[in-house]
């Protein structure tokens, strides 16, 4: 779905959304699209091609570009003979109104859209060009929009830190530069990165596609971007045709508002997804995960554990990190020459000396350990683990937690040993049909089945 045309006045009590004050106005004419006329003629011509014969609010609606845009490209068609018009039956107005007709391909034209589609089956989104995307890119960049302490404290609310911890990942997060979170598994990394990232509350545009050199690059995925929701007090569902008075302004509808992304990569990274991906059978590419998650947050889970060493992540990534840009090929050679504005956020269980040299961590400013849990930490854990399940508990019960799993011959304490110790206890609870409670028997029976006992 496109976004709405355009913008009006919200009025009282309905604040703007400040991702309106970026939304690039539509263009008025195929010229200041910044695309070639064949491109869009092919555009057009394959989209008649899979929709069947074809409304001009349906053209604009499936390509983004405004009426005065679609009919100028039909009018060339129509000029080279490659589109027939054909009346609307259930039309009330004017037959030859803009409104009042289909465009269906010729014989000719569809021979053209085949000739099309032999190079490149995308019939999208009109794609945007690099120059226009990088300047939005810089403007919406995190440097320039950082979370605010409020934001970072409410995303860290829920976990249990060190006052020395908690200041060191808040001035990490806030900075927007890449980071570096580590220290051993069970103590909350994965679970702290994913709430900050989330804790975004904006929106930012992204382009369906890019146009470069010719080629086309597909970057909103649906899998990634969550549609923003703005439509109701700022953007009306007119068609682009539609004659709208006052302060109404047409937006560049090439461009989607979505949420800021998030973007989790962990074991299965590879080389590969770092780079461009043609798609043989589409004829055009897919951005890598890095560059769908420009303007927001990039998680390297498990760092050093993928499938691409530690120092030649670094390696592809020095020119990234420090100057904000990152060079992509195309198949035919072309280096191109995109933003790198994300914040990227590295979490792992390994020590940092063992991932890469001194030089590669320094591309890395902030880096900042996650320590293990005390026992004032577990038992405060177990407090709010017990509240979240809904399980009866004393302080006593909780001590006994504590003692429970800091026994010397029992693993190093994790701060996720509550929530799974618990788990194990409401579980068995159910098993039983009884209400679940924190007893000493029950944390007994728990650990008996949660800790690897290698004798006895």
């Amino acid at each position: 779905m496109v976004q709405a045309a355009y913008l009006r006045d919200p009025g009282a009590g309905a604040p703007k959304d400040p991702v309106f004050d970026l939304w690039p106005p539509a263009p008025q004419n195929a010229a200041a699209t910044g695309l070639s006329a064949v491109f869009l003629e092919e555009l057009i011509l394959k989209t008649i091609h899979y929709a069947g014969p074809s409304t001009l609010e349906h053209l604009q609606r499936r390509t983004g570009l405004t009426a005065a845009v679609v009919e100028e490209i039909t009018d060339a068609l129509r000029g080279l003979a490659l589109i027939d018009i054909s009346t609307v039956q259930d039309h009330g107005g004017q037959n030859y109104s803009s409104l009042g007709y289909r465009f269906v391909l010729s014989g000719k034209g569809q021979a053209r859209a085949q000739d099309a589609l032999s190079r490149s089956r995308y019939a999208g989104l009109a794609p945007v060009v690099m120059e226009a995307y990088t300047d939005l890119a810089r403007r919406q960049s995190l440097r320039g929009s950082p979370a605010t302490a409020e934001q970072i404290g409410r995303a860290m609310a829920p976990f249990v830190l060190q006052p020395l911890v908690r200041d060191s990942l808040a001035r990490a997060f806030h900075s927007g530069r890449p980071s570096l979170i580590y220290g051993d598994s069970g103590n909350g990394k994965t679970a702290i990165v994913d709430a900050y990232a989330r804790s975004f509350g904006e929106n930012v545009l992204i382009p369906g596609a890019l146009y470069v050199n010719g080629q086309t690059i597909r970057i909103y995925d649906p899998a990634v971007h969550k549609i923003a929701d703005i439509a109701e007090h700022h953007a009306s569902a007119q068609p682009a045709n539609s004659v709208l008075k006052g302060t109404a302004k047409p937006l560049d509808r090439r461009w989607i508002a979505v949420r800021r992304p998030v973007v989790v990569v962990g074991g299965e990274l590879t080389a590969d997804d770092l780079e461009l991906s043609y798609d043989t059978g589409g004829g055009f590419y897919q951005a890598p995960a890095h560059l769908k998650a420009q303007d927001g947050i990039f998680v390297i889970d498990d760092f050093g554990r993928q499938q691409v060493s530690p120092a030649a992540l670094l390696n592809r990534w020095i020119v990234p990190l420090e100057r904000g840009y990152d060079l992509l090929a195309l198949a035919t050679g072309e280096r191109l020459n995109v933003p790198f504005e994300m914040s990227v956020l590295f979490s792992t269980n390994l020590s940092p000396s063992d991932l890469a040299d001194e030089a590669f961590l320094r591309r890395i400013p902030y880096k900042v350990r996650l320590t293990g849990p005390t026992e004032g930490d577990m038992a405060e854990i177990t407090r709010r683990e017990a509240r979240i399940k809904n399980i009866e508990v004393d302080e006593s019960a909780v001590q006994s937690l504590v003692a429970a799993v800091y026994r010397p011959d029992r693993p190093t304490p994790k701060a996720v040993y509550p929530r799974d110790l618990l788990m194990i206890i409401d579980d068995g609870a159910r098993y039983y049909g009884e209400k679940p409670v924190l007893t000493p028997e029950k944390i007994a029976a728990a650990c008996d089945v949660y800790f690897v006992q290698e004798n006895g």
